[in-house]
């Protein structure tokens, strides 16, 4: 007994932990109030279409995120010039600048694919954990019918619900 407890071909391997593909659709439309509109879906593993938070479950592994932008507005809308200017992520709170957020060690490979496609990595270790992110995008200016301006960079804050783990 006590040898098959410490033999080693005994005992179960540490499994590799699973990867999962995340797509994140954000639509963007005209709103005479505040300017863009924009509306996030998102799908792990060509699962449910869900909106609202996105949440990552406790032990579920690592997630290939991808953002894709589907731009309804006419303002010619894109994901800012680079990775760190198109996408600000914080545990603490939005993130209201690019530098002092801090993203908890779990997002890494950071890229903007096209002007359209933002790609990065969630780890989703550790403790459970709220991230709040900002995408943000150029575009052109506008006035809304009723007199208001409008001018990039404008921007959407969902978060990711990082179940953690191991």
């Amino acid at each position: 007994m006590l040898d098959e407890l410490t033999d080693s071909k005994a005992r179960p391997h540490a499994e590799a932990r699973p990867s999962h593909k995340l797509d994140v659709s954000v639509l963007a439309t005209l709103n005479e109030e505040e300017g863009v509109d924009f509306f996030c879906t998102w799908q792990i593993d060509s699962g449910p279409t869900n909106s609202g938070p996105i949440l990552l479950a406790h032990d579920s592994g690592e997630y290939d995120v991808e953002f894709d932008l589907d731009d309804r507005t006419g303002l010619d809308l894109k994901f800012l010039p680079t990775v760190d200017e198109s996408i600000w992520i914080n545990s603490a709170c939005c993130p209201f600048q690019a530098s002092g957020n801090d993203e908890k060690g779990q997002i890494s490979d950071k890229a903007r694919a096209s002007k359209t496609k933002l790609k990065l990595k969630n780890a989703n270790l550790g403790d459970p954990c709220v991230l709040h992110y900002r995408l943000r995008f150029d575009g052109d200016p506008w006035t809304s019918p009723n007199g208001n301006n409008f001018v990039p960079p404008y921007s959407k804050d969902p978060d990711f619900r990082n179940g953690g783990g191991n």
